[in-house]
């Protein structure tokens, strides 16, 4: 489960990750793709609302899951907060429409087969070396 940490004093608000890596900019993908602005940025609402007040600065206590257990203190600045607020609004639209229709997102029913690039056999799997025409190669 989260745990976010609001250090009321200093006006601090930091959210504890687990990452694959402590790395800023690895953990900055990571960030996006599972939506941690959107979280950070519900968050500093949060604050908001509780204190009165935005808090001072916000980031992530980042510590990896595999051995060393690097760890990171990454700050955000106010363009991340920022998308993060647009991106909160945007989901909170969403739901709110799929609330008032009745409907809901959903992949619906499928049936998966092997990938493509697992089962390459015959001419799709075999290289022409003529077909290349590579100048200055025997």
């Amino acid at each position: 489960f989260p745990v976010t940490i609001a250090c009321v004093e200093g006006s601090g608000l930091l959210d504890l990750k687990k990452g694959a890596s402590a790395n800023p900019r690895a953990f900055a993908a990571q960030a996006y793709r599972l939506g941690y602005d959107v979280q950070l940025a519900h968050y500093a609402e949060g604050f908001t609302d509780r204190y009165g007040r935005k808090p001072e600065r916000c980031g992530f206590i980042v510590y990896e899951w595999q051995w060393p257990h690097d760890h990171a203190l990454i700050w955000v600045d106010d363009d991340y907060l920022e998308m993060g607020a647009n991106r909160r609004r945007d989901a909170i639209e969403r739901i709110l429409e799929c609330r008032d229709s009745g409907v809901w997102p959903s992949h619906d029913e499928s049936t998966m087969g092997p990938p493509s690039y697992a089962t390459l056999t015959g001419a799709d799997d075999e290289t022409d070396p003529e077909g290349l025409e590579l100048e200055g190669l025997q």
